[in-house]
């Protein structure tokens, strides 16, 4: 299991879409960070057609991005690159034989499939850290470091991060089902995608009418993300959003488990 674990590893450090991914994080938060600036100068007043709207009045300091990245953290993106992330190193590996390779070494596939799952968590857990980091960078060369906020807020910031954490790894849980059943990385992207927007606009727009929709809405880790730092105000609700996380965890990785035993792989 070892020789496994350092086996995605390394395959994860050298795979391309991993290191074009942390790229985009920069990029991304550069391009936020750059929206702030043109605002805090009035340079977006004098713009035609500027439909994105800047909380100037929230971020001041590069403290102020970190603290809102982790407050408000964009679900979709989280999830996008999550499953751009298991289409081209999970996925792409029944294309170019290495799966095959694999099984036929002698590793128990549920070995197989532990030891890719935890590499794709730690490298998605690894991403959300580099955006965390340049945005907190950026902000602090152009607004200044800023303050830290008070023992209480920390906390509050601390659990939230917690939460933030578990949730990231009950998705990644999911688009791994996605990534290891389906042999074709597009199509493991595309129903990645479909599955994504099924529960989290599809719900949403069912659970005003069925009662059902709306249970599955109010415990999908989906609607969790887009709410974790409400979830982690109170205690109750920050225990039940991390058992949701962990149960979604635990059900994805049996399911994937036992599909992955079943499946045929050529």
């Amino acid at each position: 299991m070892i020789n496994l674990l350092r086996s995605e590893m390394f395959k994860v450090i050298r795979n391309r879409s991993f290191f074009w991914l942390n790229i985009l994080m920069i990029f991304f938060a550069g391009f936020v960070i750059m929206l702030a600036v043109l605002d805090e100068y009035g340079l977006l007043d004098h713009i035609d057609n500027i439909t994105v709207e800047v909380e100037s009045e929230v971020v001041f300091s590069g403290t102020d991005f970190l603290l809102y990245m982790i407050e408000a953290p964009e679900l979709f993106l989280v999830f996008f690159y999550i499953a751009v992330l298991g289409e081209f190193f999970i996925a792409n590996e029944y294309t170019i034989g290495t799966m095959k390779n694999l099984v036929s070494a002698g590793y128990a596939r549920w070995q197989v499939y532990l030891a890719k799952l935890i590499v794709f968590i730690l490298s998605s857990l690894f991403i959300f850290a580099v955006l965390l980091f340049a945005c907190t960078l950026f902000g602090s060369l152009f607004f200044g470091i800023g303050e830290w906020p008070g023992d209480q807020s920390i906390v509050h910031i601390s659990k939230t991060l917690v939460l933030i954490v578990l949730l990231i790894i009950s998705i990644v849980s999911i688009v791994m089902i996605f990534s290891l059943v389906t042999t074709n990385s597009g199509v493991s992207l595309l129903t990645s995608l479909l599955f994504y927007f099924a529960f989290s606009s599809g719900l949403n727009m069912l659970s005003n009418q069925y009662k059902v929709a709306q249970s599955l809405t109010k415990y999908s880790v989906f609607e969790r993300f887009s709410s974790v730092y409400d979830n982690a105000l109170q205690m109750n609700s920050f225990i039940e959003t991390g058992i949701i996380a962990c149960l979604t965890m635990l059900i994805a990785t049996i399911i994937g488990i036992v599909l992955f035993q079943r499946k045929d792989i050529a």
